[in-house]
């Protein structure tokens, strides 16, 4: 389980904001960042969940995307 986020961007600019509008962007200056330099567009909005991983959560996750994989496969 992570943090769900939206993150706006724009004219590079970022505001990461969670579900109930709390702006978080200054707690992950590092995504900020790299959201900001590496938008395509000049404005955009991302919504997704931040997550943090390490070794074992990066084999379930592996695990996982392998079954949807073999799913989509077999229908």
């Amino acid at each position: 389980d992570g943090i769900r986020v939206l993150a706006y961007v724009r004219d590079g600019k970022v505001q990461m904001v969670t579900r109930n509008l709390n702006d978080v962007t200054r707690q992950y200056p590092v995504l900020e960042s790299d959201i900001g330099r590496q938008a395509a567009a000049r404005e955009l909005v991302l919504d997704g969940e931040i997550v943090a991983l390490d070794a074992a959560s990066e084999d379930e996750i592996a695990g996982r995307i392998d079954r949807l994989a073999a799913a989509r496969r077999a229908a």
